[in-house]
């Protein structure tokens, strides 16, 4: 009679609010079977990710945090500034612009209309009723260029999502499942654009080499601008947020 190895449950995480020397931060703590020491790095915003053994008490996981004050601070400085988009502030999604109006007359949702997305802040799921119209605007571009390119190579892609990546722009499964974050929207379309090139092209080639980037300009002759902009400038993008006061 053989024996089962028992399955190692997944450790808990959780998230706790941390004082630093100047303001307050999210901090997710990570207990792992496979840490062999701390780990503590920025995620976005004023969120931070701290990666310990499984077996660390978690008192010394705040500890540890408390000698990490100096440095959450130094970080948060180097990050890019909060932006904040207001009431009758326009900005752009996807190339398109538009302008955030209160109108307190309006039931809860968004409606579009000559360039004004008109909401009632009144509602506490505002934000969350606007970030979830902008998904629907992601999933419509992404779902054409998608299309666009991926007859342009000959292949086929089984559906595309949108969702709030804030490790990938993009991605595609075994399964040609295309990926994308709609903060894409909040940046130059032609960036947008070699994303979604990218990802086409992994329906073709499963890798990173010579031919798949070949291939990849044969959508995007200037990839390489592209994928520059959003090493450089892509953090900006998971800044972004409404401010409805």
């Amino acid at each position: 009679m053989g024996f089962k190895r028992k399955e190692r449950s997944k450790p808990a995480y959780k998230t706790i609010s941390f004082e630093t020397y100047t303001q307050s931060v999210d901090v997710l703590l990570c207990p792992s079977y496979r840490a062999k020491s701390f780990r503590l790095r920025a995620k976005k915003g004023l969120n931070f990710i701290l990666t310990y053994p499984f077996y660390v008490p978690e008192v010394e996981a705040f500890e540890f945090l408390g000698k990490q004050k100096k440095w959450i601070d130094e970080t948060l400085k180097a990050l890019p500034q909060k932006i904040q988009i207001k009431f009758d502030q326009p900005f752009s999604f996807f190339g398109k612009d538009w302008v955030l109006v209160h109108d307190s007359l309006r039931r809860r949702g968004v409606y579009p209309g000559d360039g004004n997305l008109f909401v009632n802040p009144s509602y506490l799921d505002i934000e969350k009723v606007l970030v979830s119209f902008l998904k629907q605007e992601a999933l419509s571009f992404f779902q054409e260029i998608s299309g666009e390119y991926a007859t342009k190579l000959g292949v086929e892609f089984s559906k595309v999502v949108v969702r709030d990546n804030s490790t990938r722009w993009g991605s595609c499964s075994s399964s040609k499942h295309l990926s994308y974050s709609w903060r894409l929207g909040f940046a130059p379309v032609h960036v947008a654009r070699y994303v979604v090139a990218h990802e086409v092209a992994h329906l073709k080639y499963m890798d990173h080499s010579p031919v798949f980037w070949e291939t990849v300009g044969q959508m995007d002759p200037k990839y390489k601008e592209n994928r520059s902009w959003l090493k450089k400038e892509g953090s900006s993008l998971m800044m972004t947020s409404f401010d409805f006061l």
